[in-house]
């Protein structure tokens, strides 16, 4: 199973900075390069570790494999030597790029009321001495191992199936000197928890059945019926997020798909991934199939329109499959972080009988053709 969540509200995740006793600084041009007192933690108050699961009202989510970033967004100003903002120029001694795609792991606290985002190596980090930058953090998930940079920008190519959660977040503190070492040593900043606010860049569709009445004004022939498989059809399975952009923060965050190349039919799972069970029969109240199917999110109703092919089957092994596949129209414009139930009557079969009838011979009496001579 891949480590997937699904929260139907946003989450928040906090990074929490704590500072020892002793300051370090720099002034003048003799600046230290390396690492600062101020050690960088990462915390969430955001749970789950499935596709499908519900976070709770505190957005709590467990995951392994998000990718972190911290960026720096401005310059400080405070020392010389300020080289421009470059997140593209693979210069170990750059500022620019302080964590780069860190590998990070979400994981629930002892007490469960939060969740702490652990680095996967391990390593303790910390804010650059120098008071050259301020910096934004990034996050997503799921983490890529290559992504595509220029000076200004970094996006990631992903490949979906219907079972990954895409997220991705940031942080949002407009402060001037938000956030470096500097920042947390004001002591008006003593104990503050910034926060990456993370937000869903796919919509889930869940499906669910009922029964329908037969002629004789019942559902007994429907409760002989269940659901074979569910497919949602031709769904693109590449998509690239855009993880930061200094030039246009609009951009960053969106997320755009090839709606017409490769394209793949995503089957409707049960949970943990499973294949859909033999369990999923017609009940006299409505029931749920399955754990639903993360899609990506058309742009509008005209951009794509889903369509499901369904298998039925009854209790005599009998399968049932729709002529064609099933379009799903909307009455809205589908949303990221929004889920989407297709609730579906299923009535009992029909059996087809036929009866025939044969017109009788209809004897012409004078019925000769011909004589033959040989």
């Amino acid at each position: 199973m891949k480590k997937n969540f699904w929260m139907l509200g946003f989450a928040a995740a906090a990074l929490m900075v704590g500072c020892s006793n002793e300051d370090i600084e720099s002034s003048g041009t003799d600046i230290t390069m390396g690492n600062s007192d101020v050690e960088i933690r990462l915390a969430s108050s955001a749970g789950g570790t499935r596709s499908s699961v519900e976070s709770n009202e505190a957005g709590l989510f467990e995951a392994d494999g998000l990718g972190i970033y911290c960026l720096a967004k401005d310059v400080q100003s405070i020392n010389p030597n300020e080289t421009p903002i470059n997140w593209n120029n693979g210069d170990e001694l750059d500022f620019s790029v302080w964590m780069d795609n860190i590998e990070t792991n979400a994981k629930l606290n002892a007490d469960k009321t939060a969740t702490e985002l652990i680095w996967k190596d391990g390593e303790t980090r910390f804010y650059p001495v120098a008071n050259w930058y301020t910096y934004r953090f990034y996050g997503y998930y799921p983490r890529v191992e290559t992504v595509t940079r220029t000076e200004s920008r970094i996006e990631a190519a992903m490949t979906i199936d219907g079972t990954q959660d895409v997220i991705w977040g940031r942080t949002n503190n407009e402060d001037k000197e938000a956030y470096c070492a500097k920042y947390f040593r004001n002591a008006a900043h003593a104990g503050e928890i910034p926060g990456i606010e993370f937000e869903h860049k796919l919509m889930r569709m869940t499906f669910s059945i009922v029964p329908g009445e037969g002629a004789d004004g019942t559902i007994n022939a429907a409760l002989t019926m269940g659901v074979k498989s569910i497919i949602v059809k031709d769904v693109p399975t590449q998509l690239s997020l855009v993880i930061a952009d200094r030039n246009d923060a609009a951009e960053e965050g969106k997320v755009t798909f090839d709606w017409y190349n490769n394209l793949a039919d995503f089957p409707l799972l049960d949970a943990n991934d499973q294949p859909l069970g033999e369990d999923h029969w017609v009940q006299e109240t409505e029931t749920t199939v399955g754990q639903g199917i993360l899609l990506p999110v058309p742009a509008s109703k005209e951009e794509r329109i889903y369509t499901v092919q369904i298998v039925l089957k009854d209790k005599d092994g009998h399968t049932f499959i729709s002529e064609h596949p099933i379009e799903l129209r909307q009455g809205t414009d589908y949303e990221a972080g929004k889920s989407y139930n297709v609730k579906m009557t299923i009535n009992g079969p029909e059996v087809i009988v036929l009866n025939a009838t044969l017109k009788p011979w209809d004897v012409d009496t004078d019925g000769t053709i011909g004589d033959v001579t040989l």
